[in-house]
């Protein structure tokens, strides 16, 4: 698998699960199956860790890179589906699309620190979130 870089897909349907793939090769290396249903897909800055959302049960995982495995869940919110990490790996930011809002993951302690509310605030997020990335520092 030292080819080339490495693809993450999230697929869900039949054959479900996190779908790594050779770009040098365009070939599925593997297939990380602990991921059932997963949703959206971020990488950490050092590659070893990806973190999947699962809204089905309302969870990100983070997942060994290297093994395939899940290593951690975190409670993340209603119907989580995009997910992003921060540049500097400290957060991992969760959108959730039942209720709108962002739940802020620490990445140290795997614990929610902030959530941003969703609904009919006047400040609020007021629609499902279903992607999110972070851009450079101005």
């Amino acid at each position: 698998m030292d080819d080339g870089p490495l693809l993450y897909a999230a697929v869900t349907g039949g054959d479900t699960g996190i779908y790594v793939i050779n770009t040098a090769t365009s070939r599925v290396a593997s297939v990380i199956t602990d991921a059932d249903d997963p949703q959206g897909i971020a990488i950490s800055p050092s590659g070893s860790t990806l973190y999947v959302t699962n809204p089905d049960n309302g969870t990100l995982w983070q997942i060994n890179a290297a093994i395939g495995h899940v290593i951690g869940t975190v409670s993340a919110g209603a119907e989580p589906q995009a997910v992003a990490v921060t540049p500097d790996g400290s957060q991992v930011w969760v959108g959730n699309g039942y209720t709108g809002s962002l739940s802020v993951i620490s990445a140290v302690t795997n614990k929610v620190t902030t959530t941003i509310s969703g609904g009919g605030q006047a400040t609020a997020l007021n629609s499902a979130i279903t992607d999110i990335a972070f851009g450079p520092a101005s």
